[in-house]
Parts: C-alpha cells; sequence; structure tokens
C-alpha cells in the first residue's frame, strides 16, 4: 500500500511520501523537501492531531519491523531518518500555495486544502530562528541556559536551551532577522556564568541532534555574559568599577565572591584580589597596580542581532577563570 499521510502546519502543507513515487526529474512548483531540524517540530505538530498518531505509529513499525511499544521521540527521530537520509525510503515534502479547510471526503491523517481566494495574501511563514550554546574547547552541549529570542515585530521567547543546547523560535517569514539576549548577568555569580567567546553561524541541524533522547548533560544551567577580567589600577574602588556596568558594590561583590556581607568582603579583597592599601578615611581597601593578582570580574550583559533565519547560530562560551590568591607563600 502506498505511503500518502497529509496534514497541516501554520500555511503549509505537509505529505509523507514514497520517495520512489516523486517524480525524478524535480519536485512541483511550491513543493520543498523539509529541513531535518524543521521535521522535527512538523511531526511533534501532527503526532498531536488524533487522526495520524495511528497512521504514523503503524508508518513507523513497518519501517522498522518493531512491535513494541515505541515513545514519541523514537518515532519522530525513526520517521525523520526515513525521510531524510539520502537512501530513506520517505520523503517529507511541504506545499506552501494552499490554504486549509474541511475539505470533503477527507480521509484519517489527510486535511483537505482549498483553493485560495485570489484576493488572499499568503505569507510564508515556514522559517525558524535556532540556537546553541556549546563549550568552546569541546563542542558539548550546554543545557538549561536562559535566553530570550526576539524578532522586529515584536514577538520573542523566553525560554532554556533543551539537552542539545538549543533552543528554536518557529513560524518565521523568510529574512526575518532575529536578536539573542541574557538576563542582568550582575544577578547571578560568577560561578554560575558561561562567558560568550563567539556566535558564528552553523548548519542548521547540529551534529549533537542525535542526543536529544539522552538525559540532560553535564554542564547544566546558568547565565550569558560578556565578562572581563579587569586588572586593577592605582587608586580605583570596587565602587567605581560596579558603576561602569550599573551595578551596585555588594552585587558586584557578590558576583565575584558569593558574599554581600561588608566584613566578608574587605576579606575578600584582600584574600582574592590581593589588596594591601586602605583608604586615607579606614572605610576599606583601595585597588594597587601590584596587587597580585589584581583581578575582578566585570560582567556585561550579552545580546546578538542580525541573526538569520532557517540559519544555525552555535554560541561558544566558557566559564570565566576565577582569579585567586595563591593558597600559600612561603620563602627559605
Amino acid at each position: 500500500m502506498a505511503v500518502d499521510i497529509s496534514f497541516r502546519h501554520g500555511l503549509a502543507r505537509y505529505r509523507i511520501v514514497e520517495r520512489r513515487s516523486l517524480a525524478s526529474s524535480s519536485l512541483s512548483p511550491g513543493v520543498v523537501l523539509v529541513r531535518p531540524s524543521m521535521a522535527r517540530s512538523v511531526l511533534r505538530v501532527a503526532l498531536r492531531e488524533p487522526e495520524l498518531k495511528i497512521p504514523l505509529r503503524r508508518l513507523y513499525l513497518r519501517e522498522f519491523g518493531l512491535r513494541s511499544d515505541v515513545d514519541e521521540d523514537q518515532l519522530i527521530e525513526g520517521l525523520i531518518g526515513q525521510a531524510t537520509e539520502q537512501l530513506g525510503h520517505l520523503a517529507l515534502l511541504a506545499e506552501r500555495r494552499a490554504t486549509f479547510g474541511a475539505g470533503a471526503g477527507a480521509g484519517a491523517g489527510e486535511v483537505s486544502v482549498a483553493e485560495p481566494r485570489s484576493s488572499e495574501a499568503l505569507v510564508d511563514r515556514t522559517h525558524s530562528l535556532s540556537l546553541q550554546v556549546v563549550l568552546d574547547h569541546s563542542g558539548e552541549p550546554v543545557a538549561g541556559v536562559a535566553l530570550r529570542v526576539s524578532l522586529p515585530d515584536g514577538r520573542e521567547q523566553l525560554g532554556h536551551t533543551d539537552a542539545n543546547g538549543s533552543i528554536e523560535l518557529r513560524g518565521l517569514e523568510p529574512g526575518a532577522g532575529g536578536a539573542a539576549s541574557a538576563s542582568n548577568p550582575v544577578a547571578a555569580r560568577a560561578s554560575n556564568i558561561w562567558h560568550v567567546v563567539g556566535v558564528k553561524p552553523a548548519p542548521i541541524e547540529p551534529e549533537w541532534a542525535g542526543w536529544a533522547d539522552a538525559p540532560a548533560p553535564e554542564p547544566f544551567g546558568g547565565t550569558l555574559a560578556v565578562v572581563e577580567d579587569h586588572a586593577v589600577a592605582d587608586g580605583e574602588t570596587l565602587s567605581e568599577l560596579a558603576g561602569t556596568v550599573g551595578a551596585s558594590t555588594l552585587e558586584l561583590a557578590r558576583f565575584n565572591w558569593g558574599s554581600r556581607n561588608p566584613a566578608q568582603i574587605q576579606r575578600d579583597l584582600r584574600e582574592r584580589v590581593g589588596c594591601t592599601k586602605l583608604a586615607d578615611d579606614g572605610s576599606g581597601h583601595v585597588f594597587c597596580a601590584t596587587d597580585e593578582p589584581g583581578l575582578v570580574l566585570i560582567p556585561r550583559a550579552w545580546s546578538a542581532a542580525g541573526l538569520a533565519t532557517n540559519q544555525g547560530h552555535v554560541i561558544r562560551v566558557r566559564r570565566p577563570w576565577i582569579p585567586r590568591l595563591r593558597d600559600w607563600d612561603f620563602s627559605i
């Protein structure tokens, strides 16, 4: 029996067909093969429709010869493999030139297509904006990172990266440039910060896609920021440094050393920054260029604009180096 399962998602009609049934020359006008990353979201939508669950499950069992229960992720990954691999039996197609209505004679797992009225302006919203956070040194995905993804029309999505380190905004028009940002890093601690090394385009299908079914990997969580390793100068104070990022002295101290207690902050300045000089009024330590290690971390909010749709964007991160005074120092 030939495979032909149809359904709608947004303003596109999708079909799962046998690859051998396609014309050998080219696809019909307005019909395109669906990218693997988009296929995931499309198939998840299809599985929410009661009339599609049984046909899709039967199709999976026919392709893989399994009779045991399979969960949704297994079913999706299996169908994606068959529909996107070069030698796969299936093809997932998107037909963009259609609007949808309840047509007479539609069978189970199929939605009829109504001809668009000539006055109707059809908008292609099949694009997506995909971001992935990975470790700079290894490429390992970082799950649980909070990100805000926004579009010029004001739409935005606030969420956390998944087990692949990814977050995606779907249903976009082609060419809709997006932006991504993170929350104010001063509210966090340096130990829970990911310093952004850079952002670069990548294939829309990440090489870690197969990890989606695995438990969330380590590392997990955290906030993105751009962290400066500031070398202190003569006469500078912690209050002055905090003012450069709109933070209070207590906030910057907590970010660096985890405490807002004034007495503990003075100990941290002495023991972690290496401060040796007190202010003339005795109110606390001031910085000197000779302080060792003489470094204070200054976090700035991270954002990236002009992110193209239907293009993966990889955010490479690392933990900021947290400076500490040597555990001991001795001479002979």
